[in-house]
């Protein structure tokens, strides 16, 4: 009759201290890394160049939000496209071939601009892309909009 008892005593209690002293306590959830969506919104550059010259490409990239982010412009190109320089906005030193800009609140605008070569033996077209990225410093739930590219028709020199 006294097997309750026991029970309670040897089992029940230490598992009741344990929990008040955290041991047993429910875990908690692993942290949430903060939102923002980063988006270039537009690239301009020219539709055709020569080779031996110079092109020039203007990446308007933004945080949509809802949290502030860190937001880098990357850039890749063709084969036949080198980069020469790259500006960034803010007079922000280039980490070439990214710009990296720190703490950008929802709804700022950063300009880059880019200069590349368009090099001896250029295909009859080639592309630029440009992409935004956090470093995973923050979710991106919308990836679809990350990245754009702009083809250009090359003529000879």
């Amino acid at each position: 009759m006294c097997r309750p008892r026991v029970f309670v005593t040897l089992f029940i209690v230490p598992l009741l201290c344990l929990a008040t002293i955290g041991l047993f306590a429910p875990r908690r959830a692993a942290a949430q890394l903060p939102t923002a969506d980063l988006a270039i919104l537009r690239v301009t550059g020219p539709h055709s160049a020569r080779t031996g010259h110079q092109v020039t490409f203007k990446i308007l990239a933004t945080n949509l939000g809802p949290d502030t982010s860190e937001l880098d412009v990357g850039v890749t190109f063709s084969a036949g496209l080198e980069l020469a320089e790259m500006d960034c906005d803010f007079g922000i030193s280039p980490d070439t071939p990214f710009c990296e800009y720190s703490n950008i609140a929802p709804g700022t605008r950063v300009m880059t601009i880019v200069v590349a070569n368009v090099l001896a033996g250029a295909g009859p077209s080639e592309t630029a892309t440009f992409c935004t990225n956090n470093e995973g410093l923050t979710e991106d739930p919308n990836a679809s909009n990350d990245c754009a590219s702009l083809t250009i028709g090359i003529t000879g020199g």
